[in-house]
């Protein structure tokens, strides 16, 4: 064990030790004058804490590789990660905090990977919008992309029913999913390739968010869900319609169609 970590250790064991003792560290103006004298003790062993494991991180290997090389490694990391939540959506959508952005945390491990994160637009030209991702993240996300083609996941699925009032109240849930309409018609201009999944109970307006031409769309999967996919040998048609008119009948770079379960004219123009 070096010098440095020992010190580190030192410090966090300190700083436990005084926690112990109040359960609020912030100052109050009530505060006796030992208590303040405590809390700014642990303030001052936290600023101390922090400095010795930003030295320490930085002698660590990954901290020596080159930000052409990191930035790499975030990349290939977020789409690992973005593809596996994909992947078990079913499994998914019943939790209260979306489960499409943990690739997220590399931007928030210290400064110099938040600079270099930040520095990337193709990094956040991934979004998902759905019923737990509030409009004002997203909009961030999508300003952190600058003008870069974007690529979408439209979770149109209703689960009011699947969360606790404390955890999603209805008109949270409602705000949020006509939110994320209301974004995926503003993003349509910029969605180079975009993947929907919905079910028979969505919005019954959802489909004028896909009312006009999507000009750099390339890539585009649709895929009922649940219940609501229609699978071989149903006995009813499916739930879910594709409408001829979407995107105004204007996808002129479209090169990947995927249809899942949903019910589709081959008139239409796409």
């Amino acid at each position: 064990m070096t010098e440095e970590v020992r010190e580190v250790r030192v410090y966090e064991q300190e700083f436990l030790e005084l926690v112990q003792y109040l359960d609020i560290i912030a100052v109050r103006e009530g505060d006796t004058p030992q208590q303040r004298m405590l809390k700014e003790e642990i303030l001052q062993h936290e600023r101390e804490a922090a400095f010795l494991k930003s030295r320490m991180n930085s002698r660590l290997p990954i901290f020596r590789l080159p930000p052409e090389i990191l930035s790499e490694i975030f990349l290939f990391q977020a789409a690992i990660v973005r593809e596996e939540q994909v992947s078990k959506l079913e499994d998914l959508d019943t939790e209260c905090a979306s489960p499409f952005y943990g690739w997220t945390n590399v931007s928030q491990v210290c400064s110099g990977w938040r600079a270099l994160a930040l520095s990337l637009p193709s990094l956040w030209s991934w979004l998902a919008l759905d019923h737990r991702t509030g409009h004002a993240y997203t909009t961030l996300l999508a300003s952190r992309s600058r003008d870069l083609a974007l690529s979408c996941v439209y979770n149109a699925i209703d689960q009011r029913g699947a969360h606790c009032p404390q955890c999603m109240s209805t008109d949270r849930f409602a705000n949020n999913m006509y939110d994320a309409m209301s974004q995926v018609k503003v993003l349509l201009p910029r969605i180079r390739e975009l993947s929907m999944y919905i079910d028979r109970d969505e919005p019954s307006d959802m489909w004028d968010s896909f009312d006009t031409p999507a000009e750099a769309l390339e890539v585009l999967c649709i895929e009922a869900y649940g219940s609501s996919r229609f699978v071989e040998g149903a006995t009813h048609p499916a739930w879910i319609s594709v409408p001829s008119e979407i995107f105004n009948r204007e996808v002129p770079r479209l090169q990947s169609l995927a249809l899942s379960g949903v019910r589709f004219r081959f008139s239409s123009p796409l």
